[in-house]
């Protein structure tokens, strides 16, 4: 049997059949057609691709991996540089506000703030001494623009409303300038209506200095309004305390003013005129008022005329208050006062001035020349 030629063999006789075809090797994939030989014939498949040639398993993923953990760590310094920026920012305005420097506090603060759904401490810290300053600023706006009482309000609130505070004391002090250079323009009724908290939180100071042209202003004040009542305290207080003081005689004509106002206003008993009972022996010809209290009540006597004075007189410790109808005569038990007055006419008020409800007695005196005059005072309940 002749054997198989190699197709490639240059040693095959000329015009001599071509030797059959060695078998197909066993079916399975084709491989890729190469570049053609010499002879024509499909060479053997080529050698595999080089592993270099292609992409690596896992790659992609590997580099998608990478950029996400430097966008994490970009974001991350971001986060933290923009914290460190919040936090210089407040100390900024920070330090501003504990020196009471709210106009170069308020726009760090308002930066370090930032918008309200910020809820970090920084941010709350900021949110919380902005709105100190902005109420100490409103309170200097309305003190400068002519409104010292408004502006004295708004102090007290705010050292009310944000205790404790680094502006506290800024605050009143501002309140303390406003009160000194214009005590009858702060004097509103709405100021003296709170007198005694802006008292309590020191917005008189020194006291005896500030505090008396107050009482008097307040007392005018309320006299403007018809709040007779709450003029005659103000007065009163200040009769008080500062008997002494410069505006003394005209707190004296405003308190006799007052009360003869709010006996007007609020009706009267009448007062009969006193009893002469000779010569006064005063030198001058001045008149002689004897007045004896027989109430267990201490008594407020109001003189408005030539002389205008208030008096009190203490209360009888052994008088009794009648039940309808009361003695034929002055029971003589109770203390007794005089009172030298120039002549003239007078009007005079009688009233309690022991906090008791009862009725003040009103009437016009005409006191002569040399002469003495008395009357006493008894309680009678119907």
């Amino acid at each position: 049997m002749t054997a198989p030629m190699d197709p490639q063999s240059t040693d095959q006789a000329p015009g001599a059949p071509a030797p059959p075809l060695a078998p197909a090797p066993p079916a399975g994939p084709p491989a890729p057609p190469g570049p053609p030989g010499p002879s024509g014939w499909v060479t053997g498949p080529p050698s595999p691709p080089s592993v270099a040639a292609g992409p690596r398993k896992g790659g992609g993923r590997r580099r998608w991996l990478v950029i996400g953990a430097v966008a994490v760590v970009v974001i991350a310094g971001l986060g933290i540089y923009q914290n460190w920026q919040q936090e210089q920012t407040y100390q900024t305005g920070h330090q501003a506000y504990l020196k009471a420097d709210c106009a170069g506090a308020v726009g760090p603060l308002r930066s370090a703030a930032g918008e309200s759904s910020n809820k970090s401490d920084v941010a709350l810290k900021a949110r919380a001494e902005l709105q100190e300053c902005d109420a100490l600023l409103a309170a200097d706006r309305l003190g400068t623009g002519g409104n010292p009482d408004q502006a004295v309000l708004r102090y007290s609130s705010l050292v009310t409303k944000y205790e404790p505070s680094a502006l506290k004391d800024a605050a009143i002090a501002s309140g303390q300038k406003l009160i000194a250079s214009a005590p009858d323009k702060v004097a509103t009724v709405a100021a003296c209506d709170v007198l005694e908290t802006l008292e309590g939180q020191g917005f008189f100071a020194p006291v005896d200095v500030a505090l008396p042209p107050i009482l008097y202003a307040c007392g005018q004040a309320y006299v403007a309004t018809g709040a007779f009542g709450d003029a005659l305290a103000m007065f009163g207080r200040f009769r008080a305390e500062y008997p002494k003081h410069s505006l003394a005689a005209e707190v004296e004509k405003a308190f006799v003013e007052a009360t003869l106002a709010e006996t007007a206003a609020s009706g009267a008993g009448k007062l009969p005129r006193p009893e002469s009972v000779g010569k006064s022996g005063e030198a001058g010809g001045q008149a002689k008022v004897v007045i004896q209290n027989d109430s267990p009540e201490q008594l407020s006597m109001v003189f408005s005329g030539p002389d205008v004075r208030v008096e009190e007189l203490k209360a009888c410790a052994d008088c009794i208050k009648y039940i309808g109808v009361g003695p034929s005569a002055c029971p003589e038990k109770g203390p007794v006062a005089e009172y030298v007055l120039a002549p003239g006419s007078y009007e005079v008020v009688v009233k309690s001035s022991s906090g008791a409800n009862v009725t003040p007695f009103r009437g016009t005196w005409t006191l002569k020349k040399g002469e003495e005059y008395s009357s006493c005072f008894y309680l009678v309940s119907h």
